[in-house]
């Protein structure tokens, strides 16, 4: 399935590189900066099992083999105007955003998005430079999110060790479970702040 997703991907590039279409990157310090604009709707172009890994705060799904195989009787999708147009409206994007097309790995779904989109001339569309890795490394709640991740995995190693030691240490257990609890509740506060969601 993916080989068939990579042909189709790699067609259409090849066919935007020979009509001479200038794909329109986005860079990564710009795209941030829109990440809750309403006049702005990221896209991601990944399966629902990728998506549901992790995506930018407030994006969609429109994966891109879906895009050019939703439907039997279109295939593409886009070769049926209005069945297209309906699929957009569906998910939420209205003709005045500009979109922005962004997948997890190699840039292939989002080129398939971007080139569904501009099938259909929507000419308001650019690609992430870098994808979605690049929005992790810029959000600064990120790195205090990895951190204290971090730090509640040596504190859940260090509990372990404790509880299962032939000599309990009452008050250390209830002390590490504390500092537990009170770093889960500041982890749960920071979460819904990440610029790439990954929920669990």
């Amino acid at each position: 399935m993916k080989n068939i997703i990579h042909i189709v991907v790699v067609h259409l590039l090849f066919s935007l590189f020979l009509s001479g279409v200038d794909i329109k990157l986005i860079d990564p310090k710009e795209a941030v900066r829109l990440i809750g604009n309403k006049k702005v709707v990221f896209i991601s172009g990944d399966a629902p099992s990728e998506y549901n890994r992790q995506h930018i705060l407030n994006s969609i799904r429109m994966y891109a083999y879906d895009l050019h195989y939703l439907d039997s009787k279109c295939q593409p999708l886009s070769s049926c105007l209005e069945k297209a147009k309906a699929y957009i409206q569906a998910k939420g994007v209205t003709d005045d955003q500009l979109i922005i097309a962004y997948d997890n790995l190699y840039g292939y779904n989002a080129m398939g998005v971007y080139s569904f989109f501009m099938s259909l001339g929507y000419l308001n569309i650019k690609v992430l430079n870098g994808g979605i890795t690049t929005i992790k490394e810029l959000d600064p709640n990120q790195k205090v999110f990895d951190k204290l991740e971090k730090e509640k995995k040596e504190i859940e190693r260090e509990l372990l060790f404790v509880t299962e030691s032939k000599d309990i240490d009452s008050d250390k257990i209830e002390r590490l479970r504390d500092d537990l609890t009170s770093l889960q509740a500041t982890i749960d506060i920071l979460s819904p702040k990440l610029l790439v969601q990954s929920p669990k």
